[in-house]
């Protein structure tokens, strides 16, 4: 019996298997034409509501960026029902070209400082879907990277079984000030849900210059005023948990974090498992943490994927490209035996890159093993 060809005739018949599945693809269609950051909360077993960053929008039958409008955000809707993978963007459609607008605008008082919203994790409890979102206030004096976080909200979804041009929603205050980063991740646990935290690297702390982490709660009966009671994991003997804003008390439980990841649990392997860009600036790799707790010791970086756009050899190499946003999508996992979903989007220094090459700036998905 040639076993080798058995081998490659399983291989093979597995590989149409998960085609034929549940693969989370974003085509660029009815006027979306590319987004970053892709955190995406289930709210059913069928259905997942994805966040987008800034993302290009247009006409329903535009495929030119040139000739697109750029929204601080947008969101879109995925089903897999009977192996059938669909999706459906939304964002605020006007009337007149050029006016179209982002899924969430804040409303900027008199006199206020302009800034916009982009997307962080979310979690769903009680038929409500909870999302963080950045207040990102603009820095042109830095070029490309002009833009700093001065604050997060909780946008909060009363409906997010109806469509979203339907949604009813509210905007709490979470965080104020430029000190920390919360929900890179989020974590749903018993009677908590779980912030991970950057630490950012602001001019008055020079030392998180790495944007290490630390570990945020809130009580799910706490939900409705999330700013007075956010709790925050201390660096104690104890590792007591306080009520309050004062951030440096927190206790680092990764000394190098990044601004986006996901953290899940692997019933299968009884760990949760985060999934990040390796904290290097432009690093080619993604990683994987684990840790038996919420609250750590987070260990075993393993790197688990490294991108091909990044690669010298890859056909369309630019050193300008630069890739990021890399998480897991948990849900998807039972499709996938033994593999994990992870999206990951790339970039480039260069604007005409963006504007002219559809194969940026818009996720990307893999189906690899994280060990």
């Amino acid at each position: 019996m040639n076993f080798t060809l058995t081998f490659l005739t399983i291989t093979l018949y597995l590989q149409a298997q998960w085609a034929n599945c549940c693969t989370p693809n974003f085509p660029l269609k009815d006027g979306w034409l590319g987004g970053d950051a892709i955190y995406s909360v289930p709210i059913s077993k069928i259905k997942s509501v994805w966040f987008f960053g800034d993302s290009f929008v247009g006409k329903n039958n535009l495929t030119d960026r040139n000739k697109s409008n750029f929204i601080a955000n947008s969101v879109a809707v995925s089903t897999c029902n009977n192996n059938l993978w669909n999706i459906k963007y939304y964002w605020k459609k006007n009337n007149f070209p050029g006016t179209d607008s982002a899924m969430f605008n804040p409303k900027i008082r008199k006199q206020e400082r302009e800034y916009k919203y982009w997307p962080k994790d979310g979690f769903f409890h009680n038929n409500k879907l909870y999302v963080l979102f950045d207040r990102i206030g603009y820095r042109p004096e830095l070029g490309i990277m002009g833009f700093e976080s001065i604050g997060t909200v909780m946008i909060t979804i009363e409906n997010p079984d109806q469509y979203p041009t339907k949604w009813i929603y509210s905007i709490k205050t979470f965080t104020e000030g430029k000190e920390i980063s919360p929900g890179i991740s989020i974590v749903k646990k018993s009677k908590y849900v779980y912030f991970f935290t950057n630490l950012t690297d602001d001019e008055n702390y020079p030392s998180h210059k790495n944007r290490p982490v630390i570990l945020l709660r809130l009580a799910l009966n706490n939900l409705h005023s999330p700013s007075n009671n956010l709790q925050i994991l201390t660096n104690s003997d104890n590792n007591k948990w306080i009520t309050g804003s004062d951030w440096k008390s927190g206790k680092i439980i990764m000394e190098k974090g990044t601004t986006e990841m996901s953290v899940r649990f692997h019933p299968d392997k009884n760990l949760y498992v985060a999934v990040m860009n390796q904290p290097d600036f432009f690093t080619k790799n993604i990683i994987s943490k684990s840790s038996r707790k919420i609250s750590g010791p987070w260990i075993n970086d393993q790197n688990i994927y490294s991108f091909n756009e990044m690669n010298e050899n890859y056909e369309n190499y630019s050193e300008n490209v630069f890739c990021y946003a890399s998480k897991e999508h948990i849900q998807f996992k039972k499709f996938f035996p033994g593999k994990s979903v992870i999206s990951y989007a790339c970039n480039s220094l260069a604007s005409n890159d963006i504007m002219n090459n559809n194969d940026l700036y818009r996720p990307i998905i893999k189906i690899i093993d994280i060990p």
